[in-house]
């Protein structure tokens, strides 16, 4: 099915956010710019390069090489992605550039000293870094490339849905792998 632009304008914004109407047109002219960053073909280059970008394509990134993939079950990050679960890459700091979009980027403290990043224009959760970790996290969803890794594990598994069951024979966390606890504030 083909649709005008028109068209494909007006689904756009009737899925914002009221809050974000009045940057309506600042979103879409973001949304085309990545509609048309992911159709673009490229040529491989030897180096493998990730790129992942928020919906409205405001906040750009690239990574050079992910560490892992794991799921989280906690009641947080189920209410933060709408999900039984969210996905997460974990990356090395010094392989995450992000491109564009710092200034969209809002936090949110979702339990004392945790703060979740945010997009202030389309509200998805955007990568972050916990002042205690050497890694930066990326919701996995927001990549628009293959990772080259598959998931690793479960976490938090003592608080995941109770209509969810987790079958895939991936280690499970109870709580936080062991040595990735947040550090207690002295």
């Amino acid at each position: 099915m083909y649709w005008s632009m028109a068209v494909e304008q007006r689904l756009y914004l009737l899925f914002l956010r009221p809050a974000v109407r009045d940057v309506a047109g600042r979103a879409w002219e973001m949304y085309l710019t990545s509609r048309h960053h992911r159709c673009a073909v490229t040529q491989p280059t030897g180096d493998m390069m990730i790129k992942g970008s928020c919906l409205c394509g405001g906040i750009r990134f690239e990574i050079d090489a992910v560490r892992s993939l794991t799921h989280c079950h906690c009641s947080n990050c189920r209410k933060l992605s709408g999900a039984a679960f969210a996905s997460y890459v974990h990356v090395d700091a010094d392989k995450f550039r992000l491109l564009s979009g710092e200034d969209l980027i809002e936090q949110f403290e979702s339990a004392p000293g945790s703060f979740r990043a945010f997009c202030r224009v389309c509200s998805s959760t955007a990568p972050g870094k916990a002042a205690y970790l050497t890694t930066v996290s990326i919701p996995a969803g927001l990549l628009d490339d293959d990772p080259g890794v598959r998931p690793k594990l479960h976490v938090f598994t003592g608080s995941k849905a109770p209509w969810w069951e987790i079958t895939d024979g991936l280690p499970q966390h109870e709580k936080w792998v062991p040595g990735f606890a947040p550090k207690p504030q002295s």
